[in-house]
Order: structure tokens, then sequence, then C-alpha cells
């Protein structure tokens, strides 16, 4: 059973350990870097992008963005990450 994913940053968090190889370094500090900043859900934002783009993050992380995106958690950008998570899901 998948564990319920409370909070943005714990997403990012999984999202950094789950695609280790694909992400670039200076990804991986940037995302780091939010995440010690307390800004999580920016990290979170900006490797859904990445994913999006790069073609790595999963149908099932999109799934979970896109939840995140439709509660609102990505602050003005959650419009933004529900056009990339929906991206993801219909390629």
């Amino acid at each position: 059973m998948r564990k319920v994913l409370l909070s943005t940053t714990e997403w990012a968090e999984e999202i950094l350990a789950a695609h280790v190889d694909d992400i670039s370094p200076a990804d991986v500090t940037l995302a780091r870097s939010l995440i010690d900043d307390g800004d999580g859900w920016l990290a979170a934002y900006d490797l859904l992008g990445s994913g999006a783009d790069e073609g790595w993050l999963t149908a099932a992380e999109a799934e979970t963005a896109l939840a995140f995106a439709r509660a609102g958690k990505f602050g003005k950008f959650s419009a933004g990450a529900e056009n990339d998570a929906r991206s993801v899901l219909a390629s």
C-alpha cells in the first residue's frame, strides 16, 4: 500500500529519492535549498515542471501532483502545476 503524502515537501523529497539519476545536479541542489529554506512547495513545483518537460515523471507521481494542484498547494502556480500534471497523464 502506498503511503499518503501529507505535504508537497514530502512529495519533493520522494521525487528526489526516486529520480536521483534523472534530475540534474543543479536541480537537486536547488530543490534541496528550497526545502531547507521552508519552500518545499516551490521545490515540488520545480521538480514537477522538470519531470514533465524531461519525461521522467511517472503517471502516479503526476496524479499526486494533480491532487496537490487542485488543492491549491502550489499557491499562485497551481494552475500551471495542474497543466504540467495533466500533460504527463495525457502522454
